[in-house]
């Protein structure tokens, strides 16, 4: 697996989320909407990465290096905002496995095998 931000979220997430409490969790699920915002982003510096391009020959226009290191950020935005939705559905996900929980409990009286 490739390290970068992306993969270091999902895996501390996928390690902590059994041990994160209500709150902590219901926190995360936030991170759709900042993901949203995070793409609005990305899609407005792709917008303005063509328009340089594309605009007339006399403007300086980055050079090759420069246009990978732009993609490689762009790149990595992406995989974070990525990861930031898969957080935000599995904190979801878990809060709701917990609720279910918790209403099968109080219904039988019963507590889970531990």
């Amino acid at each position: 697996m490739i390290c970068h931000s992306g993969n270091a979220l999902t895996v501390l997430f996928d390690h902590a989320k059994e041990q994160l409490p209500d709150d902590q969790l219901q926190w995360l699920t936030n991170l759709g909407e900042a993901a949203t915002m995070h793409c609005d982003n990305v899609a407005e510096t792709l917008n303005s990465l063509a328009c340089v391009l594309s605009a007339d020959e006399t403007i300086s226009k980055p050079g090759d290096k420069d246009l990978a290191c732009i993609l490689w950020g762009l790149h990595d935005s992406l995989r974070s905002v990525s990861a930031s939705v898969f957080v935000s559905d599995e904190a979801r996900a878990e809060l709701d496995r917990r609720q279910i929980e918790r209403a099968a409990t109080q219904k039988t009286g019963n507590k889970k095998p531990g």
